[in-house]
């Protein structure tokens, strides 16, 4: 930071200087500079607690909370110089314990703030303390202020003069999974007998925040498509498993659900027989593998000089897939009919699967004994 003269054009470098160098303390000093002003971490803030501690059997207090204007609850965290390595987990501990405030809970935590620091007085704090958020959220009504939406919605802000590394990942690592976290560095500098204060959001930086926010959304609904998948998956292959327990070659008996799409069984001589399913369609794959890519071919040769035998089992095309460059060939059948998106087709699916894989079962079998390589 530098000093301007304007009328000698010069400028005059203003050193900055650490806050324990001249005494600054973080209650006593950086606390009380931000409740004076909380737009120096870069957005509207209303401050409605310091030195919280009202947690439920826990002493522990939090630096600042506030509100930001979308009625979220914001906890802040100060340092004067280093974040120390124990922040990150200090203030993700702190939001979770402020998961659970309600909205009368949190019009009675900032009225016993106003009632200690406001210069006002008030016969009836809980109204000042209604009316004020009001004000800050402008187009809130009193009846319904709508605060801390729901329990992943508080918010994080780490401010020191300095940030360890490993606060930094734990910092990125966590806005991955959507939590919202910044860290905003703050300086001192001195010129003369004048001090001066400044703050910097370094994480996320500024210019890119909406781009890492978006991307951090789109990461956890790649994650909840996932697992809404595996748990359709699941429900699928248990309902599936339960079905084919009337089947007197059930191939399935000994198999437990599963994440996965498919279902496998081996039949020897390097084949083994899996029932597939997508969101549009069931498969049988028989999967051809040698030990080699020789011994592959040869087996996937050798059924498939009985072709039309294999297929005249089957009302559904047989895709023959020969893959010399690689280990394994298959023979697949598709039914597009049905899929695991409508469990309404989940009936149709079961029965060509267990018709299917058993008929693919019989016929494979009879013809791989007569086999040798």
């Amino acid at each position: 930071m530098y000093h301007l003269n304007i009328a000698n054009k010069q400028m005059t470098n203003i050193d900055k200087i650490q806050f324990s160098e001249v005494g600054f303390r973080e209650r006593q000093d950086l606390q009380e500079w931000i409740v004076s002003n909380p737009e120096c971490l870069g957005e509207p803030l209303l401050i409605i607690q310091k030195e919280f501690n009202g947690f439920d059997n826990t002493s522990e207090r939090l630096d600042l909370l506030a509100l930001d204007k979308s009625g979220n609850l914001v906890i802040i965290e100060n340092k004067t110089d280093s974040s120390g390595k124990d922040v990150v987990w200090q203030s993700v501990k702190y939001a979770s314990y402020c998961s659970r405030l309600t909205d009368e809970k949190i019009i009675n935590i900032f009225a016993d703030y106003l009632r200690k620091y406001d210069s006002q007085n008030s016969d009836d704090y809980i109204a000042s303390a209604k009316q004020k958020i009001n004000e800050f959220l402008s187009d809130s009504t009193e009846d319904d202020i709508g605060l801390n939406p729901n329990e992943t919605s508080q918010r994080i802000i780490l401010v020191a003069a300095e940030f360890r590394q490993e606060v930094t990942s734990a910092v990125l690592w966590l806005m991955n999974f959507g939590i919202n976290i910044r860290c905003i560095k703050c300086q001192l500098f001195k010129f003369n007998n004048d001090f001066f204060f400044d703050t910097q959001q370094i994480i996320p930086v500024p210019e890119v925040e909406s781009f890492m926010i978006d991307i951090a959304e789109k990461k956890q609904e790649d994650i909840q498509i996932k697992n809404n998948k595996q748990s359709v998956l699941m429900s699928f292959w248990s309902q599936f498993i339960d079905a084919t327990l009337s089947n007197a070659e059930n191939l399935y008996a000994n198999r437990t659900p599963s994440k996965d799409n498919w279902l496998g069984t081996k039949l020897g001589n390097g084949v083994g027989i899996s029932v597939v399913i997508t969101k549009e369609s069931v498969k049988i794959r028989v999967e051809i593998k040698g030990n080699n890519k020789e011994d592959t071919l040869k087996i996937f040769d050798y059924l498939y000089q009985h072709k039309e035998e294999i297929e005249s089992k089957f009302q559904y095309p047989v895709n023959w897939e020969r893959c010399p460059e690689t280990v394994y060939s298959f023979i697949i059948i598709t039914n597009e009919a049905v899929g695991y998106s409508d469990k309404s087709e989940w009936r149709g699916a079961n029965e060509f699967l267990i018709e299917e894989s058993y008929k693919m079962q019989k016929i494979l079998k009879s013809l791989l004994d007569k086999f040798v390589l």
